[in-house]
């Protein structure tokens, strides 16, 4: 007699692209948010390791042509900091057309990733003269541990997903994200 197996949900496959291994362990949360959500996600996070928004849109460009040839994404975004984009204008417009162009939301983290770390326990909006390192010391008011590059595993004891949730009126584009990982009802 067989034994017959349960059914295995496929996975839903979306395209994080994320400016450094800060915003890489950011995802990894919200991956293992979802798996304990019961999500049938799966959240491909790249660094893309290039200096500007352009450069990496560009290198986003060129790993999704790569792994779409094992399947295609439901969705893509991309983590990227304003401060970068305000250093060059002109590129970060460009990579704002480039992203557009390839279906890719970004999620313009103001001015830094640690800004963006901050809404998920000040909820309010980062000033827009608010420079890395004040956001920086500002983070480390309420999250002393915190270091740049956290890995996942320590990040994820200062997340939840009632923070994850509550920032999300003041980053532009995180609903999409957090809807795609299950986060958010459909």
């Amino acid at each position: 007699m067989r034994k017959r197996l349960g059914h295995i949900p496929i996975r839903v496959r979306y395209y994080v692209g994320c400016e450094g291994e800060s915003e890489q362990s950011y995802v990894k949360v919200l991956q293992e948010l979802s798996d304990a959500n019961n999500g049938h996600v799966n959240l491909h996070t790249e660094v893309l390791r290039r200096g500007d928004p352009l450069s990496r849109i560009e290198a986003a460009q060129a790993s999704l042509t790569r792994l779409e040839d094992k399947g295609r994404f439901l969705g893509k975004f991309a983590l990227l900091d304003t401060d970068q984009r305000e250093r060059d204008p002109d590129r970060g417009g460009k990579a704002q057309v480039l992203a557009d162009k390839l279906g890719i939301k970004i999620i313009w983290q103001v001015p830094c990733h640690e800004g963006f770390l901050l809404r998920h326990v000040e909820r309010a909006a980062v000033r827009k003269a608010a420079t890395s390192i004040e956001v920086l010391h500002r983070l480390r008011r309420h999250w002393k541990a915190y270091e740049k590059g956290m890995p996942a595993a320590q990040l994820r004891r200062l997340i939840d997903l009632e923070a994850v949730r509550k920032a999300r009126p003041f980053v532009t584009g995180l609903d999409e994200l957090l809807w795609a990982a299950g986060l958010l009802p459909r």
